[in-house]
């Protein structure tokens, strides 16, 4: 009986207390653009407590939770949610790293590097500040890009001076055609020799001048003539210079 009365008068198993559910966050971590905000949520009634400093975040030390944390620096943000009657939670651990977006200017060093030019359309070079490229020598300029010895990555004065040399080679492109072929192709004008870089032509001496280089050219193709090599844009200016002195 008192054995009996012994078993009666022993303790009732005390409940096991719930668990807080570890706090998550949104986004989970990794690589966000500057200013993303990240949301934490844990058990409903529950109290979050946050460090962005690495530390570990308890009731006293850190920060209540109430408004999204602005990720606007690489930083860890480390979270307990704690509820009365109930276990405080695992902490959180969530690390954010900023991505630096690549400029315009960037992405065209970086595909005159590896010869990819899938990012880079006329409108990247018009953001980077470049003048002069079309849909009509947009091919030319990154071939030329490519292939330019002017050390990577480059300034922005410097791609443009390799636009404007493209430009006045595709120019001076067209004056060849007319020279090999005088009586078939348009005549250039003063405007034409301007944009390929060519200077000293004038609508006045321009007739003159085409007569002269025409000559050049046929000269220049004849191996026996020792005339002038004709092949360059400095080939036609120094006819040009040779002819005006």
């Amino acid at each position: 009986m008192k054995k009996q009365e012994e078993q009666n008068s022993s303790p009732a198993p005390q409940p096991v207390q719930a668990t807080v559910e570890t706090p998550t966050a949104l986004p989970a971590g990794g690589a966000v653009v500057s200013d993303t905000q990240i949301s934490l949520s844990a058990t409903s009634g529950a109290t979050i407590y946050y460090t962005t400093d690495g530390s570990t975040p308890t009731k006293t030390n850190g920060h209540v939770y109430s408004a999204p944390i602005v990720v606007n620096s690489a930083m860890t943000i480390k979270a307990i949610a704690v509820r009365s009657g109930m276990r405080n939670s695992n902490i959180l651990s969530a690390s954010y790293t900023i991505i630096v977006p690549r400029s315009a200017l960037d992405l065209i060093n970086e595909a005159s590097e590896s010869g990819d030019w899938t990012d880079v359309t006329v409108t990247t070079f018009g953001d980077a500040g470049v003048t002069g490229v079309t849909a009509e020598n947009l091919s030319a300029v990154q071939y030329n890009l490519e292939i330019d010895a002017t050390p990577l990555p480059r300034t922005l004065a410097q791609i443009q001076a390799i636009v404007v040399e493209t430009n006045q080679l595709m120019v001076v492109q067209t004056i060849y055609d007319y020279l090999r072929n005088p009586f078939g192709e348009s005549a250039p004008d003063e405007e034409v020799f301007a944009s390929a870089g060519i200077t000293q032509v004038t609508a006045s001496n321009l007739s003159q001048i085409l007569d002269v280089l025409v000559t050049a050219y046929q000269d220049s193709q004849n191996p026996f003539s020792g005339g002038t090599p004709m092949s360059t844009k400095q080939d036609i200016q120094d006819v040009i210079d040779l002819y005006l002195q």
